[in-house]
């Protein structure tokens, strides 16, 4: 049952589009890279107690152009 769920929950997120939304900011780790910060303070805000650095995003295009 818990094997379900987790699959389940697995692709409500990958096909809702948030996995591959990134932000103009990434916190970098010796253990991972996430660049889905919106504000600099959220990036360092999610790197509290981890040994790390927030700075901008070289892969950020910014928002679509309509």
């Amino acid at each position: 049952m818990r094997v379900a769920m987790v699959l389940g929950s697995i692709a409500v997120f990958l096909t809702s589009g948030c996995a591959w939304k990134q932000g103009p900011f990434c916190a970098w780790t010796r253990e991972y890279t996430n660049c889905n910060y919106f504000t600099m303070a959220s990036c360092r805000a999610g790197l509290s107690g981890d040994a790390g650095y927030c700075g901008a995003n070289p892969a950020y295009k910014g928002p679509a152009v309509r």
